[in-house]
């Protein structure tokens, strides 16, 4: 059951005669009070408008919605008081992405960050030079990041180091002796050094690594769910994302646009109810990182060589191709995918069936002379197809 219904239609029914009533649409969720007038006031109020930065890595767009509006407000405001702060949630929904763009934001004339990655092989020998490295000495047995700056250490992954035979996790234990006792000892003069101005944020994955972390490291932060978002949304995220990289294009291309992220919305949905994970094809896990790689593969091309619409829905079936098909385990799933392409795409009025899905259809790059980067089709071998751009690396087509 949706918890969080249940708790707003609570919170409605309990405090129904305060004096601040929340209106009767959506969740109580959805709004906060104004400081201004005292009532409520919606999220989507907050939202800002998204620009395209063609120039910029993919791995830093982030697309505003009610949900990221919402964590992001709240966590600045934490940040300001030096409170930890933890985003949990499943892969794909921007956990990363969102407290890396905070991060970037900050003042950078009072506060730096730095970044660790935990692995299952991550321990405390491991981790305790990556916490020293951005220091350096203050005075005495003190250290801290440079000048009169905060330092923040961002922990990705943070449940994932595995446990040892007593069920611990060296490295949560030690980041919980900095957070606990102000620092940690010397591995070699056995001295104690206290850190100073230096706070922590993180992000885990609830259904990877260990699931969770100790309880007396988790009471320190203030955790927000990063839940994913739901079909509308994914349309409303990828959608401006894909429409802003094709502004540069031809018209032809950009008015296709929704019709084409309306698809690949379609198949990714289609693909995770179709096939679904079990003992032998656990590795059917279907996320926002799959649909990603998709628009990342699309959002990597040229105007200057893709002018035609029917170029980008066949790029679209091969990056899906490349994707989702080429995880399946049998020529059955195979078969059945291609199935559900030709369904979800009978909505693409400006391309044949026969022609979208017409084989070979395979994009790479290839290194050309100087800056250059083509890629050729199999068949006929003089054939040069569409150029992608050297901006991102998706991991499958560039």
């Amino acid at each position: 059951s949706d918890m969080r219904k249940v708790f707003s239609d609570y919170w409605r029914s309990e405090f129904a005669k305060s004096a601040v009533r929340f209106p009767d649409e959506g969740l109580v969720f959805d709004y906060y009070i104004n400081p201004v007038d005292k009532r409520p006031a919606h999220w989507n109020d907050r939202i800002q408008e998204y620009t395209h930065d063609s120039t910029g890595q993919w791995a830093d767009i982030v697309v505003p919605t009610l949900d990221t509006t919402r964590i992001s407000f709240l966590a600045q405001k934490l940040l300001e008081i030096n409170k930890p702060i933890m985003l949990v949630g499943g892969p794909g929904t921007a956990k990363t992405s969102l407290l890396s763009m905070l991060l970037r934001n900050m003042d950078p004339d009072t506060n730096v960050h730095f970044n660790i990655n935990f692995n299952s092989f991550t321990g405390a020998e491991s981790l305790q030079p990556m916490l020293e490295q951005p220091l350096e000495k203050k005075t005495g047995s003190s250290f801290g990041p440079p000048g009169t700056k905060k330092l923040i250490y961002f922990i990705d992954d943070f449940n994932m180091p595995a446990p040892d035979k007593y069920g611990t996790q060296s490295a949560i234990e030690l980041a919980r002796q900095q957070v606990d006792y102000g620092g940690f000892y010397d591995l070699k003069k056995l001295t104690f050094k206290h850190i100073v101005h230096t706070s922590f944020v993180g992000a885990m994955n609830p259904l990877a690594g260990s699931f969770f972390i100790i309880d007396r490291m988790q009471r320190h932060f203030a955790t927000f769910a990063a839940p994913p978002p739901e079909a509308e949304v994914c349309r409303m995220i990828y959608g401006k994302i894909f429409s802003g990289h094709l502004e540069r294009f031809h018209q032809s291309c950009a008015d296709k646009a929704e019709m084409l992220t309306s698809a690949a919305i379609n198949l990714h949905l289609n693909v995770a109810d179709t096939f679904l994970p079990n003992a032998i094809k656990f590795h059917y896990q279907w996320n926002l990182r799959e649909l990603s790689n998709v628009f990342q593969g699309l959002c990597s091309t040229v105007p200057d060589v893709f002018t035609s619409p029917k170029q980008f829905a066949r790029l679209w079936v091969h990056e899906a191709t490349r994707v989702y098909s080429d995880r399946l385990i049998s020529t059955e799933d195979s078969d059945k995918f291609k199935e559900i392409v030709q369904k979800v795409s009978k909505d693409l009025d400006f391309i044949k069936a026969e022609e979208l899905l017409e084989e070979p259809n395979f994009f790479s790059n290839f290194a050309g002379g100087g800056d250059e980067r083509r890629c050729t089709t199999p068949s006929p071998p003089s054939t040069t197809c569409p150029r992608f751009s050297t901006r991102s690396s998706p991991s499958t087509t560039t």
